[in-house]
């Protein structure tokens, strides 16, 4: 698996999903942090999440580096209290009122916990995630691979919003 991968000549991509990223917050975290904010809002600015104490993945990862990148395009600087790329962990610090997370789609779907929060649109955030599935690109492939293949874009399709 891999997200927004540059995969050589050497390997075959399959494209899984392309997903949005969202930001989540418990109404407590906004509330302290953003009073004024409507209950009806359906996306945050940049600028308001750099308000807020986040939980960010760890530098490096693809959300990370896109996260950068359009902070510095906007010249934001997003404050995080905690960096880790455990999406579970992101979630109940959240739950907790702790901070808020950008988080694809497919993982806040399943998540019956995350219904709790308010799940934002960030229209600063253009760049999406694309999911893929890579392998040696030999000629044959075992069926099996195929049948595998299959099965896991059938899954990750039913996880968009």
């Amino acid at each position: 698996m891999g997200v927004n991968s540059q995969a050589e000549p050497r390997f075959h991509v399959t494209p899984l999903i392309t997903e949005s990223v969202y930001f989540a917050a418990a109404p407590q975290l906004l509330q302290r942090f953003l009073p004024d904010l409507s209950p009806q809002a359906t996306a945050l600015s940049l600028a308001q999440i750099s308000r807020l104490p986040l939980c960010l993945n760890l530098p490096g990862s693809t959300l990370s580096e896109v996260l950068a990148r359009c902070a510095a395009q906007h010249n934001i600087r997003l404050q995080c209290g905690v960096s880790t790329s455990d999406y579970g962990v992101q979630l109940a610090l959240c739950l907790a009122g702790e901070c808020g997370f950008f988080c694809p789609a497919s993982l806040l779907q399943p998540a019956e916990a995350a219904r709790s929060l308010r799940i934002f649109t960030v229209p600063e955030l253009q760049e999406q995630l694309h999911i893929e599935c890579i392998r040696t690109a030999a000629a044959v492939q075992p069926a099996y691979i195929r049948a595998f293949e299959s099965a896991l874009l059938q899954v990750c399709r039913s996880f968009i919003l």
